[in-house]
């Protein structure tokens, strides 16, 4: 009967390929960890050969810790979504960003009851990306003073953040509905108690109503507001939507602040008021994809998420070539 081979006990170890080699296993970390220029060729042929006779694989950390650097860059979030939230195409574009420069993502989630320079510890990263949507806490900022380089994303600061350019993307915006539809109002949600407002509002909320003012400003044209609740039920949002929508004054176009959701409740209280969408009222809103399922192509503002990733990503790569500080950026917001 024939055998079968038999498997290998065990992975190969350095320890293997060394005595393979006939050198010591400090030679054999050496050539194999980018240090060959301090060898004879016959040593570095040695260890190369005795790597592949014996199917060696280098452990990857362990070349990371030999050559000082661990090739991965810590994506640090609050827990708490109303603090912070982590779009799956940004989530994307970092790992495709930081892949093509050799770089790997780890990611870690930030309790506000936690300590964060314990987080920082238990992460072995060369930089981190840190996703906020509201001002960082003090006591992360003051843990990250000293170690790895850090990039902020979502948050408007004097350097070292990235973040989109909501004013213009609204002056934009508007002014595009101006021409569309002649007349166009800013309606957004706020809270319905104050006890609804757990964090600071994102920074969006002020910049967008400051585009849209600019906006009315550069046109000489008088400003609409509407506010509806949020934190209530949606028949309740609907119904107030409604009564927005039956001001006898109001404008043709209404910009709506708060996304794609609130479009969609929006065409349910027009509908029930009798009113066609865009005929006799029209919606505008901020997205992060274009909705094209609502019956009409509705002008919207696009955050640029694959933009954002790569902006960050560069940011962090000139500071762990040695930059001291990195101007923040703005992105710039698609309209369709």
């Amino acid at each position: 009967m024939k055998r079968s081979a038999q498997r290998p006990t065990r992975a190969p170890t350095l320890t293997d390929v060394a005595k393979q080699a006939g050198v010591s296993r400090q030679t054999a970390g050496a050539v194999l960890g980018g240090k060959e220029h301090l060898f004879r060729s016959g040593t570095i042929d040695a260890v190369r050969n005795a790597m592949e006779v014996l199917g060696y694989r280098p452990s990857a950390i362990g070349q990371a810790l030999r050559q000082g650097r661990s090739g991965t860059i810590g994506l640090i979030q609050d827990r708490l979504s109303y603090r912070t939230q982590l779009n799956p195409r940004l989530l994307s574009g970092l790992e495709v960003a930081l892949t093509g420069r050799g770089l790997q993502l780890i990611f870690a989630g930030l309790s506000e009851d936690a300590d964060p320079p314990d987080v920082l510890r238990r992460i072995v990263a060369e930089g981190f990306l840190i996703n906020y949507h509201a001002t960082p806490p003090p006591a992360l900022e003051r843990a990250l003073t000293g170690t790895a380089p850090a990039v902020f994303l979502n948050v408007v600061l004097p350097a070292l953040a990235v973040s989109h350019d909501e004013r213009q993307g609204a002056f934009a915006l508007t002014t595009r509905c101006f021409e569309r539809f002649g007349s166009v109002g800013w309606i957004h949600g706020r809270p319905a108690t104050q006890s609804d407002q757990m964090a600071e509002p994102h920074h969006a909320l002020g910049d967008r109503r400051q585009g849209y003012l600019d906006a009315c400003a550069a046109t000489k044209t008088e400003t609409w507001f509407g506010d509806w609740l949020w934190g209530v039920n949606q028949p309740a949002i609907v119904e107030q939507l409604g009564r927005l929508l039956r001001s006898p004054n109001r404008p043709h176009c209404l910009i709506l602040d708060d996304g794609l959701e609130t479009c969609f409740l929006a065409h349910i209280a027009a509908a029930q008021a009798g009113l066609e969408v865009p005929r006799q009222v029209a919606f505008a809103t901020f997205g992060d994809h274009h909705c094209d399922n609502l019956g009409w192509l509705m002008p919207m503002a696009l955050r640029d998420w694959n933009a954002m990733a790569r902006a960050a990503v560069a940011m962090l790569c000139e500071l762990l070539a040695g930059a001291s500080s990195v101007p923040s950026q703005k992105i710039s917001l698609q309209h369709v």
